[in-house]
């Protein structure tokens, strides 16, 4: 473990001038028992891997989605709400040998991550961890086949849910899915926000449409960072109004020491950055960087190699747009120890789960407070940790180096869907008459995609439905991203 002023006496050392320092204390975790009403495969393996009970929140969360209600749990980076979610889906497939699961993730990355623990959870309960499959855009052919056959809980991404699974959805195997689907888990749904969000919106309510085609009415769970508007981004993003919300009221995850420390270099903003990761990785301090662009996270990785071999090659690159393989390869050699550190892009802001970080070092603050709270909430999980930023030209940082208490005191920013936008129905509409198999009289349901994309379905009459003529009849290949 490093010590606050042995990290100020480095940063100092190697010129870097702190211009404010500040420590979050750490707290006791608030403990709860393992729900009663869960399988008892789950409450003998909670008995050995939770002796100390559940977090009050991953038990409330367990005990509201046991009751069959739609629940969303908005608590802190890091305080287990994959438990509160897994828990009851692990109890559905036990308790129902028939009953499928959704896990929607916004990243493949995230969803490796996810896979392995979801399949070792499998197993440690007697189930075969064959049910748990990934279905995105890196299975293909036969393994599609495969995973629709054999898994019970699929692992997937909006891209493939939208253009895929609700597309076939007429198909045997894929309607036998949504038949039997008892859950849908959307993680990171502070991601869903802008024009992603929105569409995100509109693909969560042709899922809701395909089920009620198909005879079923899943109960979803949504996690989520801390938002400023939870219940009316869940409400937005899903379309449903009875969501029982648990936010940090509720969080009883404990948390260690947390030391931040904004920092002007004394040079070149890279230069000071090789040298402070260079003294880290001798110290055999396991940290990650968080870089603003892609280009800036290769120059300074490439840098790193070429003056200091030593140091670099223990510490790799992780950037949106590694392969499948080499983002595993990455994330398992960080886990064993074979690299000190990481220098990534917010593609690593996520919750990919990497063990024993004790420094995270930004390079420039990101634009909204939640993105800070999300790159921050990477350490102090397991130990004290400590928070470099280093400040760049940008204004943003110029503001917030000069009124640093502001950082920490603003509200966080309300996540923003637009659901008026009419391109953006007439699309989703064309896909929606597509799945409901009758796509000259589709049965579409006004209670799930609301009142603006009813009149323009036609539920008014006054509308000329024949606008979405302008979108492929099978589906409409949108940009979820924007």
């Amino acid at each position: 473990m490093i010590k606050s002023m042995v990290i100020g006496a480095l940063l100092h050392a190697l010129q870097g001038k702190i211009v404010y320092q500040r420590l979050e204390p750490g707290r006791k975790g608030i403990y709860r028992a393992v729900p009663s009403a869960l399988h008892s495969s789950i409450r003998l393996y909670s008995r050995f891997e939770y002796p100390q009970g559940l977090y009050a929140h991953q038990s409330a969360c367990i005990e509201s989605v046991l009751a069959g209600q739609n629940t969303a749990i908005c608590t802190s980076t890091a305080s287990g709400k994959s438990v509160a979610f897994s828990f009851p889906t692990m109890d559905e497939l036990l308790q129902n040998h028939k009953a499928r699961a959704l896990f929607v993730y916004p990243i493949k990355a995230l969803a490796n991550d996810q896979i392995i623990k979801l399949q070792g959870l499998a197993k440690s309960l007697g189930l075969n961890p064959g049910i748990v499959r990934k279905f995105d855009g890196d299975v293909h052919g036969i393994e599609r086949q495969d995973a629709l056959e054999h898994g019970r809980l699929l692992v997937v991404t909006p891209d493939v849910l939208h253009t895929t699974i609700l597309r076939e959805n007429g198909q045997s195997l894929y309607g036998e899915l949504f038949q039997h689907l008892a859950l849908v888990i959307l993680d990171e749904c502070h991601v869903y926000s802008g024009v992603f969000g929105s569409n995100m919106a509109y693909v969560v309510r042709r899922l809701r449409q395909v089920c009620r085609r198909h005879g079923s009415d899943p109960r979803f769970i949504m996690a989520s960072a801390t938002a400023g508007n939870p219940y009316e981004h869940f409400s937005k993003l899903t379309g449903l109004e009875n969501i029982k919300i648990l936010g940090p009221d509720n969080d009883g995850s404990p948390r260690f020491d947390r030391h931040f420390y904004l920092v002007e270099p004394q040079e070149y903003v890279d230069a000071y950055l090789l040298r402070v990761i260079a003294e880290l990785a001798r110290r055999r301090v396991r940290f990650l960087v968080f870089g603003q662009t892609r280009q800036q996270v290769e120059r300074i990785t490439e840098q790193l190699r070429l003056q200091t071999p030593e140091v670099g090659s223990r510490v790799e690159a992780y950037r949106a747009g590694l392969n499948a393989e080499d983002r595993l390869h990455i994330e398992k050699a960080f886990r064993q120890n074979q690299l000190s550190g990481l220098i990534a892009t917010s593609a690593l802001e996520l919750g990919v789960d990497l063990p024993n970080l004790a420094v995270c070092i930004l390079v420039g603050l990101p634009g909204t407070k939640a993105s800070f709270l999300q790159q921050a909430g990477r350490i102090g999980r397991r130990e004290e940790g400590h928070v470099i930023v280093l400040r760049t030209e940008s204004a943003y940082d110029n503001y917030y180096f000069r009124n640093p208490e502001r950082l920490f005191s603003k509200p966080l920013e309300p996540l923003a869907l637009n659901l008026d936008n009419e391109p953006l129905m007439i699309a989703h509409y064309a896909c929606a008459r597509a799945e409901s198999g009758h796509f000259e009289a589709p049965d579409l349901d006004g209670d799930v995609f609301g009142g603006e994309f009813a009149r323009l379905a036609g539920f008014n009459p006054g509308m000329n439905v024949k606008r979405s003529s302008m979108i492929s009849r099978s589906c409409a290949i949108l940009s979820l991203m924007g």
